[in-house]
């Protein structure tokens, strides 16, 4: 599930500028300082996220960031691009992405307790690497960055998909609910 959520990032923040020259028709002086844009909304993304993630649940906040990634995605494979909307996609794309960062780690504490997590987090960065080789293999396979950008947004459904079932396996209402009747008939 992690490697869906740094996919879109990593992609964004490796080809901003060649994305900004193709999609966006920017010059390339304009479609560099992309990349100064995506550290400042990852950076937010990290802080605004993790904060809000502890008012509205992190799994809940995960969907959103999923949600909102897919979203931003389709827009960078469909929408005509200006640079204010070029700068609206990624500048969404990295909040997120910074989210995912600060709001994983969140959940691995719920689900696994606090005693291990230096391991857990040590095991999830392993798909943050994972993301990182998969995004050129994803551009190689499709055609053209519009394409790969759809690809990143099926990506980011499944995880919101994953994300949403693990909500459901997890919350302690409906565990108690619907499950426990089935194991105890």
């Amino acid at each position: 599930m992690y490697l869906c959520a740094c996919l879109g990032g990593l992609l964004v923040i490796g080809f901003a500028a060649d994305i900004g020259v193709e999609l966006a028709g920017l010059d390339v002086t304009t479609a560099t300082s992309a990349v100064s844009v995506i550290a400042l909304f990852n950076l937010v993304g990290r802080l605004l996220c993790g904060t809000l993630s502890d008012r509205v649940g992190h799994i809940n906040m995960i969907i959103a960031m999923f949600f909102i990634t897919a979203v931003m995605m389709v827009g960078l494979s469909l929408f005509p691009m200006d640079k204010a909307l070029f700068f609206i996609l990624l500048a969404g794309i990295a909040l997120c992405f910074g989210g995912f960062t600060s709001v994983f780690p969140a959940i691995l504490g719920d689900l696994y307790g606090t005693q291990n997590i230096g391991g857990n987090i040590g095991l999830i960065y392993q798909a943050y690497g994972a993301a990182a080789l998969m995004s050129p293999v994803v551009i190689s396979l499709a055609d053209g960055l519009r394409s790969t950008f759809m690809i990143t947004a099926v990506i980011a459904g499944a995880g919101m998909l994953m994300s949403c079932m693990l909500l459901i396996a997890t919350d302690k209402t409906l565990v108690e609910k619907f499950y426990r009747p089935l194991l105890s008939s």
